[in-house]
């Protein structure tokens, strides 16, 4: 039954075990269940398509498959197992992109590896972002304008006025002003 998303799901498992990761994906066009998805994503990574694969998992709902049953053991290791050369290399992107001082690309590259790490490796991959972050401070800076948004979407809302913190926000991306109701 083509309809049936867990017998689609069985034959995608099959076709993966077989190393016919493009005929799975056929079966797995959009999965609703955790394991679709996480089956999905090791499918696009062992096609080498990282990205995507990063992508399919950060649609997951952790709390799904964070306890650690088995099926959802096994396909977190299959996952994890399949996005190692990804990891590998955006983490050597970044450490390259560090070491030419460039804090803020090295910490976008960081941000990938991460998407897709295990545990232990995501550990080590914040430590690196903590340990960039204290090179450069201004990574951690607010532009101005966002400040200035968030000030008097912040003083709207304190005033009860939350349709007006929304209106804040839309006016200064426009640029125009927003005028503070003072209460009066």
């Amino acid at each position: 039954d083509p309809k049936n998303e867990y017998a689609a799901f069985s034959l995608a498992a099959a076709l993966v075990e077989q190393g016919q990761h493009e005929q799975a994906l056929q079966h797995l066009q959009a999965p609703s269940f955790a394991r679709g998805k996480l089956l999905k994503a090791t499918a696009l990574a062992r096609l080498s398509r990282g990205k995507e694969a990063a992508e399919v998992y950060a649609g997951i709902n952790q709390d799904e498959i964070s306890p650690p049953l088995p099926p959802y053991a096994f396909y977190r290791k299959a996952f994890f197992g399949a996005m190692r050369p990804y990891v590998t290399e955006a983490r050597d992107r970044a450490r390259a992109l560090e070491a030419r001082a460039q804090y803020q690309e090295a910490l976008a590259s960081y941000a990938d590896a991460l998407k897709a790490a295990d545990p232990s490796d995501a550990k080590e991959i914040l430590s690196a972002c903590f340990a960039l972050a204290r090179k450069s401070p201004a990574l951690g800076q607010v532009p101005e304008g966002a400040r200035k948004y968030a000030i008097r979407s912040e003083a709207l809302v304190k005033q009860g006025d939350f349709s007006g913190g929304v209106e804040a926000g839309a006016l200064e991306r426009e640029g125009g002003s927003v005028p503070v109701n003072d209460g009066s």
